[in-house]
């Protein structure tokens, strides 16, 4: 028979081990860039707003409710710049760079 969890034990347990929770976080602002970089790989600019919706969707919750931060925000633009660098440029956008 299979033991029941209580709510207590939800919550410590992940304290205990914070190593699953830091793996999820990584892989929403993982999750974030990767909708970034369909943005900067159609040479558009990342703006606020799509940051924030970026985020968003990816977190499932807004920086106001305390689910990210703008900081977060900002290291997820960075993880973006740097997926969209390593993807090689169609010959059109080479051409198009001074």
């Amino acid at each position: 028979m299979e033991r029941s969890v209580s709510l207590a034990e939800k919550r410590i347990l992940p304290m205990l081990n914070p190593q699953p929770a830091a793996r999820l976080f990584a892989a929403r602002l993982f999750n974030a860039a990767q909708h970034l970089t369909a943005d900067l790989a159609q040479g558009d600019r990342i703006t606020r707003p799509e940051l924030n919706h970026a985020l968003s969707a990816a977190f499932g919750d807004t920086s106001a409710s305390g689910a990210w931060t703008q900081r977060d925000s900002f290291i997820a633009a960075e993880i973006a710049l740097i997926l969209s660098l390593r993807q090689p440029a169609p010959p059109t956008q080479l051409a198009r760079r001074p």
